[in-house]
């Protein structure tokens, strides 16, 4: 993990050299994790070719599993604003969302 003080990213903003450490802690930081593990899915109109998978989505949906343990995931749909972020340990997958790839199908009949 790596934290960077923005303010510090900009020439102008407060300079603990020149004005002290009590504008060292204002501000927002950055805070980049590494990536260890996850996966990426979109939900597009049937037979999108490749080249458009990332223009033609209705729903994106990431999970990663970050360098500190915790597995972040995310999901953002196409026609609204914000994306649904949850944090969870990282020691398995979210079960709640079936995978579309191995999921059985229904049964007729529910049996």
């Amino acid at each position: 993990m790596q934290r960077r003080n923005l303010k510090q990213a900009f020439v102008g903003e407060g300079d603990p050299n020149q004005e002290g450490l009590a504008v060292e802690q204002e501000g927002q930081e950055d805070v980049a994790f590494r990536v260890v593990d996850g996966s990426l899915s979109v939900v597009v109109p049937a037979g999108t070719p490749e080249e458009a998978l990332f223009g033609a989505q209705t729903f994106t949906r990431a999970e990663l599993l970050l360098e500190n343990g915790l597995r972040v995931t995310l999901g953002i749909h196409a026609d609204t604003v914000g994306a649904q972020i949850d944090v969870s340990s990282g020691t398995k997958a979210t079960e709640e969302v079936a995978d579309l790839y191995t999921a059985d199908p229904p049964t007729p009949g529910g049996a």
